[in-house]
This record gives structure tokens, C-alpha cells and sequence, in this order.
């Protein structure tokens, strides 16, 4: 289906049937597997729809490329046709069955300069390898590769919640609770996909 024929309703509980929010980055997981089943519940749909719109048995009916073809010849018809010559017969409404949660691996290496007499820590090089199943948009994963690559600097070297005797928080501003800056990571921050499909998820 063309990008701009596609609507994306979320977060209107009055449109959905069902929602349970969405966190750990299993958005693509949950809702990618839910539009893939119904992606095939259309299809099965339409193959008999086509069949009786070519005159052929629904066995016959393969779908490609947006069309439904007669197995063996040059009869079809697109599935837009076939929608609008049957309006709602191809409407599904699907959930998916809470798919269990997978967990990635990756091995991660950090390479760190201290200078002897200061104590400061310079992170030089990060590389790192990682099996996040099928990466369906590189550049979001990236983006969260280097937010997590940071967000550990921080933890390790910065981030320091302090208190005083009496129990008072010292830290309780960003003048006074480090966080990293630019200056603070890597110029680069590698990382590199080795992907091992989940088999949780119709998706991997």
C-alpha cells in the first residue's frame, strides 16, 4: 500500500479496542505483530472476494505487489478495486496476544584514558555488537544506541545523588548533579547488528 494511504490511530481509547501503553521499546513488537495478522486476515478476505470477482476458486487467488491474481494468468484486480467494490468487506478488527517480552544481547567495549595526576576520565572508543532481532528503522536504533552509550557514562562517571549528614539532599540541581555533555562522549560511538530473529513475534 502506497505511505500516504495508510492512517496511524493510537492513544484514543473511544478508536481502539484495546491498549495496554506502550514501554521497553515493544511498540514495533506488539503493534507490527498485530498488523501483519491482519494484514493476512485482508488477504484471506480478499482471495475470496476475488475469486468471486474472477470468477475462479479462492485456492486459486495468490495476492502480490497489492494485486490479486488468478494463479497461471493475467486475470486480477488491485486490492483498492476489490475494497471498493466491497465496502467493509475487508475491514478486520484484530488484536494480538500479548507477545512475551524479548531481551537483546550485545557485547559492548569501552576504551578509557585516566589521566594519573587530575583523575579525569576521557572515554576515547566505544564499539559495540548487538542482536536486536529484525531492525525495522537503523536510524531510531542508532539514536538509542547512543542515548544508552551516554546515559551509562553518566552512571558511571557523573551522576552522584549526595547527602549530608542530616539526610539533605546536596545534589538537588543540575548545577550540582552531573550530567554528560558533547565534550564528555566519544566522537564516534560505534555499534554494528547482528541480528538473531525472536521467534516470539511473527515479526522477529
Amino acid at each position: 500500500m502506497p505511505f500516504e494511504s495508510i492512517r496511524l490511530a493510537q492513544g484514543d481509547s473511544d478508536e481502539l479496542v484495546f491498549g495496554a501503553g506502550t514501554g521497553g521499546s515493544r511498540s514495533m513488537m506488539m503493534s507490527g505483530a498485530a498488523i501483519a495478522q491482519a494484514s493476512d486476515l485482508v488477504i484471506r478476505k480478499g482471495k475470496e472476494l476475488a475469486g468471486e470477482a474472477l470468477e475462479a476458486a479462492a485456492a486459486d487467488i495468490e495476492f502480490r505487489e497489492g494485486r490479486f491474481v488468478v494463479a497461471g494468468t493475467d486475470k486480477s484486480i488491485s486490492i483498492t478495486d476489490l475494497s471498493l467494490r466491497n465496502p467493509g468487506r475487508l475491514d478486520v478488527t484484530h488484536v494480538t496476544e500479548v507477545i512475551a517480552s524479548a531481551f537483546p544481547n550485545g557485547c559492548h567495549v569501552c576504551e578509557v584514558e585516566i589521566d594519573p595526576e587530575t583523575g579525569v576520565v576521557e572515554v576515547v572508543r566505544y564499539s559495540s555488537v548487538n542482536d536486536f532481532g529484525t531492525i525495522v528503522n537503523p536510524l531510531l536504533v542508532e539514536g538509542q544506541i547512543h542515548g544508552g552509550v551516554v546515559q551509562g557514562i553518566g552512571q558511571c562517571l557523573m551522576e552522584n545523588a549526595r547527602y549530608d549528614a542530616e539526610g539533605q539532599l546536596l545534589t538537588g540541581s543540575f548545577m550540582d548533579y552531573a550530567l554528560p555533555r558533547a565534550e564528555d562522549t566519544p566522537a564516534a560511538i560505534g555499534w554494528e547488528s547482528h541480528p538473531v530473529p525472536a521467534t516470539t513475534n511473527p515479526l522477529g
